[in-house]
């Protein structure tokens, strides 16, 4: 009984993601409702909230679900080196920008800098999985607080102007320029 009861409960799940998916392309996702998904997925409205306890958590769910998708992908290259870890890691980052209304959206909002920074804790303890371990990872914490602080300011920035510019540039520039700046800084392009 407990499989049969599971299996539904994903079923719903995946309904409900969808519906909101679909719906986000209609619309800003910031203005869906619980009536509106409901609808689309063809439930009522306690069953939405048996799943979720209103729309901000349940914003907050896709936001962590759009994350896991970026690091399930992510995980599947096999880089090797710090340069190739970061240009793997914006790559998908920006593939799955340009390709998902919600999260280009998302870069469009004053609030992007929560969700990249949920983002970028995970990038750096996945960095910290792959990468050899070595005295110079343990760097100070509040050196690396403020540099993964000062990182989400710049991808927010970059992802927010490619975002708006309604994605022009080809996004293997734009992971390259992303992977060129997080690992050197901006400093080598302003010469003296």
């Amino acid at each position: 009984m407990q499989t049969v009861t599971d299996e539904r409960y994903q079923v719903v799940e995946e309904a409900i993601t969808q519906a909101f998916f679909q719906l986000s392309y209609e619309k800003d996702a910031w203005h869906i409702t619980v009536a509106d998904i409901t609808r689309r997925a063809g439930i009522v409205r306690s069953t939405f909230y048996n799943h979720y306890e209103d729309m901000p958590s349940f914003i907050n769910a896709m936001e962590d679900k759009t994350i896991d998708e970026i690091f399930r992908i992510m995980k599947s290259f096999h880089p090797e080196g710090s340069s190739q870890i970061c240009y793997s890691f914006f790559l998908s980052l920006c593939n799955y920008t340009k390709n998902n209304k919600f999260l280009a959206d998302i870069f469009k909002r004053p609030e992007a800098s929560d969700f990249l920074e949920k983002s970028l804790t995970m990038f750096h303890k996945y960095a910290r999985e792959v990468s050899p371990t070595s005295k110079d990872m343990h760097q100070d914490k509040e050196l690396t607080s403020y540099a993964i602080a000062y990182s989400i300011g710049g991808v927010v920035g970059i992802l927010h102007k490619w975002s708006m510019d309604d994605f022009v540039a080809d996004e293997k520039n734009v992971a390259q320029y992303l992977s060129y700046i997080f690992l050197n800084g901006y400093r080598p392009l302003f010469p003296e």
